[in-house]
């Protein structure tokens, strides 16, 4: 559990670093064009960087309820989400760590690449239900409506957990509170 708080807690240093001091008055290298992804919706560029494993000093992307954000020494994009909200979950069973902003090239959780049954319900009924697989990070992301409040619920075996969520434009994109019981 200690690796995976510090591991959170110095991709978050370093993310945070490099949105303070990126030169901005220097030539941009071209991110999205770097990684073939320039002509892609931003759906499409977010689960790009949340399932391709990337060093932290070649690029640094994390999304908030307003932007996908890029970073590397030399450039930083801001890419709005428009009215599209993105939720990352990371259930656990023993280990997790603390997170808000889910970064998408440094979080690391405990149970990588296992399914689970997912639904979402908001008070006029279901608004997602599939059956997901968690990536290399241990992290599955989904695209909901913005500026709803939902319950969502993962079985996972006989484990389950529920917590509630929101999607409005300062809500948590990262969850990683859910334990599996």
């Amino acid at each position: 559990m200690k690796r995976l708080i510090a591991g959170s807690i110095a991709g978050f240093a370093v993310i945070v670093a490099l949105f303070m001091f990126v030169n901005r008055d220097s030539e941009p290298d071209d991110i999205l064009a770097q990684h073939d992804v320039e002509d892609e919706d931003v759906e499409t560029q977010v689960e790009y960087f949340e399932k391709t494993s990337l060093e932290i000093d070649e690029v640094v992307a994390s999304v908030d309820g307003e932007y996908l954000r890029l970073a590397t020494e030399n450039d930083l994009k801001e890419i709005p989400l428009e009215d599209k909200f993105y939720l990352s979950f990371a259930p656990y069973i023993d280990e997790t760590h603390p997170c808000e902003t889910h970064n998408l090239t440094t979080c690391q959780a405990e149970l990588d690449e296992e399914t689970f049954d997912v639904r979402i319900t908001d008070e006029d009924g279901v608004v997602f239900e599939d059956t997901l697989s968690t990536h290399e990070n241990g992290f599955k992301g989904i695209w909901l409506e913005r500026d709803i409040e939902a319950t969502l619920h993962i079985s996972y075996g006989s484990f389950e957990a529920t917590r509630e969520v929101d999607t409005y434009k300062d809500s948590p994109t990262c969850i990683t509170d859910m334990q599996l019981t």
